[in-house]
């Protein structure tokens, strides 16, 4: 698995991460260098593809957020119509 990947990656860089992080500009360049490949790959900070820049690839997960969503609302919808006409409240 990719995220996999990218934590043992990070791992291995940490400890030249943790001398250089505030020390060099160097630094800095080559994390926003890193950071710029990864999100020109489909990532995000945080490892996780970056759905929303793909959503032809990612229409599945975009079908079943919306219908999550939708059954939510339902419940929400339901439930506040339940709990508004208690008569104890």
């Amino acid at each position: 698995m990719v995220n996999n990947k990218l934590v043992e990656i990070k791992k291995l860089m940490s400890p030249l991460d943790e001398l250089l992080r505030d020390k060099s500009y160097l630094d800095t360049y080559l994390r926003n260098k890193v950071k710029e490949r990864l999100t020109i790959a489909g990532y995000e900070a945080s490892g996780y593809r970056a759905i929303e820049m793909f959503p032809g690839k990612s229409e599945l997960v975009f079908k079943n957020a919306s219908e999550r969503i939708n059954n939510l609302h339902k419940f929400l919808k339901t439930g506040m119509r339940n709990y508004i006409s208690h008569p104890a409240i």
